[in-house]
């Protein structure tokens, strides 16, 4: 194995982990708050800048009205409500917030400025078109300090896998949605690595 085809593997590798992350948090919020494919489903066409339209898909979208048991509808809007005074969002912009749109990572130490113009596009576009609030949930705590601060000023909410606190991935899920997702990866923790053990070596192989 040489140094030029480590990269490659490597690179798949946590793509397919982040595509993992995203795939399960999105059934989570799905089955906890029976939401439908076209509930979760959220995207806006833009400008690529060359005079053609794309299209960008977010990972998941929770809306306020779309909760069907009134517990988890009310705490789900206190939970919207706090974080949005958190950011200094304006009273007539709280009132009008009709939920929150979700890009989910397993982690963010990339600083690329592509990247970056995507977040805070979409970010934009959920606030402006929708009344949504933009987050970023990322379950690791891997994450680039000044690509985290960037967002908070530009009012992306930013949730880490940190066990407690505001900006915890996991206690948003616990506490909000309803589901214990730190226990989730301690009950697989077992046969995710083994999983992930036998794709690396397959991956390695020559």
């Amino acid at each position: 194995m040489t140094a030029t085809t480590t990269p490659r593997p490597m690179t798949s590798i946590y793509r397919q982990l982040g595509i993992g992350c995203e795939r399960l948090l999105r059934r989570i919020i799905q089955d906890e708050y029976q939401l439908s494919d076209t509930q979760v489903a959220w995207s806006y066409t833009y400008d690529k800048g060359d005079g053609t339209l794309a299209t960008h898909t977010l990972d998941a979208c929770i809306r306020i009205n779309d909760i069907k048991k009134k517990i988890k509808r009310e705490t789900f809007s206190a939970w919207l409500i706090t974080i949005a005074h958190s950011m200094d969002y304006s009273a007539a912009n709280v009132d009008a917030l009709n939920g929150a749109v979700f890009e989910i990572r397993q982690g963010y130490k990339s600083a690329d400025s592509k990247r970056q113009n995507a977040d805070l596009r979409f970010g934009m576009r959920a606030r402006s078109d929708d009344s949504l609030l933009p987050v970023i949930a990322i379950v690791s705590t891997q994450v680039n300090n000044s690509v985290f601060q960037r967002y908070r000023d530009q009012r992306l909410h930013m949730m880490l896998g940190i066990l407690k606190g505001e900006n915890s991935t996991f206690t948003f899920f616990s506490d909000v949605i309803g589901y214990d997702l730190a226990d989730f990866f301690q009950r697989n923790s077992t046969a995710i690595r083994k999983r992930f053990e036998a794709i690396i070596k397959q991956l390695l192989s020559p």
